[in-house]
């Protein structure tokens, strides 16, 4: 090759190379410590969404009306809502946070974190309340009675005296799902001892009428007939004036069910739980063993969701904390290392307040 077909070769390449690097695109045009928030906020986006889509499978899978209403599980709707706008309205002050220190406004980026930090410490102080009150009435994964429906009560004669009440709506809805699940005796005898342990401290006024009549009967060397067991117990149930009377006889008449002390056979553990269920909500603080179908399987999903959504919180708080501390020392300035670590926290706080809103309508209101 002559030199000038050298010169004109090496014009071609040289064109071809400055053409090239016009179009490769040597990096996204955002930060690094931004790009690294985002692919962590794509792996969490990733884990919640196997954990909510899993609780939508398992819901939807269950028969209509059969999964656990938020008055089944003590759920509160008010106490929901209101965390809910606690977590969005530290969305917002988050982002005047960082609107501040762009602006050179320490004092006022410094009060906007103390108040996100106090939201969250309100958000978990409601959640632990929320926690407190599963444990207290016993709502917890393997903790709940929610199969005690014995198969054979499918072929029981629903038309003597005894038995009429199974054909209420209240037990047949769930006697037609006798057979479907599996039913463990074991823990029905284990539900029905349960209860007889809560109710007979809270019954003992009424027993001790009701052991002394037998006394007296038996020193005149005879049994207490049905008859004056009945009108014994109208009369203490007319003579029940206040609140703890009234709540002392409505539990021992499901105690007397329960131990088949009283007219008729002894109660099934679901006809038991079904008893229990209407005292809780007669009378909150008893604090009875529940009967809730699907409730084992609802708990789960429950503390699930909401505890690792719980512990995002807390790294949260977490981070505002050494923020405060940092800012305190005076040291929250503006620069932009500040800057874009109140922007990158925000992101992360508000990839957590969006979890909540899908969290809250799907526990506590649908």
């Amino acid at each position: 090759m002559n030199r000038r077909g050298q010169a004109l070769w090496v014009n071609v390449m040289t064109a071809a190379s400055v053409d090239e690097a016009k179009y490769t695109q040597r990096g996204i045009p955002v930060s690094n410590g931004k790009l690294a928030i985002w692919l962590f906020l794509v792996t969490e986006i990733m884990f919640f969404t196997g954990l909510i889509g899993t609780y939508i499978v398992l819901r939807m899978g269950t028969p209509e009306g059969a999964w656990p209403k938020p008055s089944d599980v003590h759920l509160s709707e008010a106490l929901g809502a209101i965390n809910t706008f606690v977590l969005i309205f530290s969305s917002f002050t988050v982002v005047m946070a960082h609107s501040a220190i762009s602006r050179g406004e320490s004092k006022k980026c410094l009060n906007y974190i103390a108040i996100t930090f106090l939201c969250g410490v309100v958000f978990m102080g409601i959640k632990a309340y929320e926690y407190s009150a599963k444990f207290s009435h016993g709502i917890m994964p393997g903790y709940i009675a929610d199969n005690l429906i014995d198969p054979s009560l499918r072929n029981i004669d629903t038309r003597q005296p005894e038995t009429m009440h199974l054909e209420e709506p209240e037990y047949a809805r769930f006697i037609k799902e006798a057979g479907r699940h599996p039913y463990d005796p074991g823990a029905a005898q284990w539900f029905k001892a349960q209860v007889r342990q809560k109710l007979t401290p809270v019954a003992q006024p009424v027993l001790e009428q009701v052991a002394a009549a037998e006394a007296q009967a038996k020193e005149e060397q005879r049994l207490l007939t049905a008859d004056e067991r009945k009108a014994l117990l109208a009369r203490i149930r007319d003579e029940s004036r206040s609140e703890e009377q009234k709540k002392a006889f409505e539990c021992y008449q499901v105690l007397a069910a329960l131990t088949g002390s009283g007219p008729g056979r002894p109660a099934s553990a679901f006809e038991v739980g079904i008893m229990s269920n209407k005292l809780n909500e007669t009378y909150h603080d008893l604090h009875l063993p529940a009967f809730i179908p699907y409730g084992n399987l609802w708990a789960s999903c429950y503390f699930a969701m909401t505890g690792f959504h719980a512990a995002h919180v807390m790294g949260g708080l977490v981070v505002f904390g050494i923020i405060l501390i940092h800012g305190l020392r005076g040291r929250l300035v503006k620069n932009a290392w500040n800057v874009s670590m109140l922007e990158l926290t925000g992101l992360y706080w508000h990839f957590v307040d969006v979890v909540w809103i899908f969290l809250f309508p799907l526990l506590y209101l649908i």
